[in-house]
Formats: C-alpha cells, structure tokens, sequence
C-alpha cells in the first residue's frame, strides 16, 4: 500500500508527521458515517495524484526560477482534504477547523497549520465556483468513476441517469479549472474518458429504449 511518509522530498521530521497524520486519517474514515466515495483508499489516491502533480509542478518552477511548492503542504493537505467534510459534518462542528486542530496538537505550527486548513477549505467545487483564484487541483474527482456513482447511491436519492447529468454539471467543466499545466494535462485526459463513458451509456439507453 501507498505510503506518503516515505515520499523521499519529506524530511524525517516531516515524515514521522505524516506517518501520524495517515494513522490518524485511516482510524477517522473508519466511522460507518463515511460511504465508499469518501475512505481511506479515496485519501491515499488523492495523495498519490498529489505528489504526482507536485513533482511535474516542481520542475516547472525551478526550470523558471519561481519559488518552489511547499511540499508538507501539499502532502497534508491531500491527506486531510476530506477532514471535516460539510458533506458529513454534525450540526456541533467545533469553531477550530479538525484538520488544523489535528495539526497543531502534533506539533504543527500554528501558521502552517492555518496554510494547510486553508488549502482544505478550497478544495471543493462549490469553494472554487464561489472563488476561482485559490489553489488547488480537483483533478482526482475526474477519474473516479465508481466514487460519483458511490456516493450518489449512498447520498442522494439520484438514479444512474441523474448521476450522469452529474458529469455535464460539474465533472465535465473541471478541466478548465485545473490551476497547474500538469494538472490541466491530466484533466484533459481523463475528461476524455468520461466523454466515452458517457457516450457508451447513451448507446445502451438507446438500445433499451429501441432507438436507432
């Protein structure tokens, strides 16, 4: 199984950090509120797709002469992205965001904690619509697949059509929303996917419904 904390760019105080923070977000998807759209492995491909944007991005900027990625950043934020989910959140969520909390009660300090939380807080599409400017790639929402039919079944009364119109209102459109030019490439492809998915299931409602 994936492990962060043994991404090579952390430094061994980094990753003793990390390695809690995984501990503690494997035990945290545990809870059966969660469904199969939002879990561990859900997390740890996030994660990975992170790193993997963070490396190309990298390059990027040290072949331009920008400043470089916070790469702590990035890794918690990927892991701690679902933390505190509106989606899920009780009607008592405490006034200090989870993930923050987490953070600085391990050690973080209370600035990077705040960078981190703040990269959580723009990770959703509803976030993104309401303020294009923040920094963050939704691109592993594209991929999955089983993940939107997941939670439409497990949250919405939305049948398989509705969860296909899901693809036109929001997966469809993230590829032009991608913030880096890795993570735009990669968009591009997998949308291309999901334009074949979608066409292959019209072809099979066709032929249910005797059309042409």
């Amino acid at each position: 199984m994936f492990d962060p904390a043994q991404y090579y760019a952390l430094t061994s105080d980094q990753a003793a950090l990390v390695q809690q923070v995984t501990k503690y977000t494997k035990t945290y998807f545990q809870d059966p509120k969660f469904d199969a759209s939002h879990d561990f492995n859900h997390v740890l491909r996030v994660t990975a797709l992170a790193i993997k944007i963070l490396e190309q991005e990298q390059q990027l900027v040290q072949s331009s002469g920008r400043k470089s990625y916070n790469v702590l950043t990035v890794v918690l934020g990927a892991l701690l992205h679902d933390i505190d989910d509106r989606k899920y959140r009780s009607a008592q969520a405490a006034t200090v965001p989870e993930a923050q909390a987490l953070l600085m009660k391990l050690g973080l300090e209370e600035s990077s904690a705040a960078r981190v939380q703040a990269l959580i807080d723009a990770v959703s599409y509803s976030s993104e619509s309401k303020n294009p400017q923040r920094v963050r790639d939704l691109l592993v929402t594209i991929p999955e697949l089983g993940r939107c039919f997941a939670y439409g079944a497990a949250k919405t009364p939305r049948d398989l059509d509705a969860t296909l119109e899901h693809f036109d209102d929001k997966l469809l459109k993230l590829a032009d929303m991608m913030k880096t030019q890795t993570g735009r490439e990669l968009a591009n492809k997998y949308t291309a996917r999901l334009q074949q998915f979608k066409s292959w299931w019209k072809e099979e409602i066709e032929f249910a419904n005797g059309l042409p």
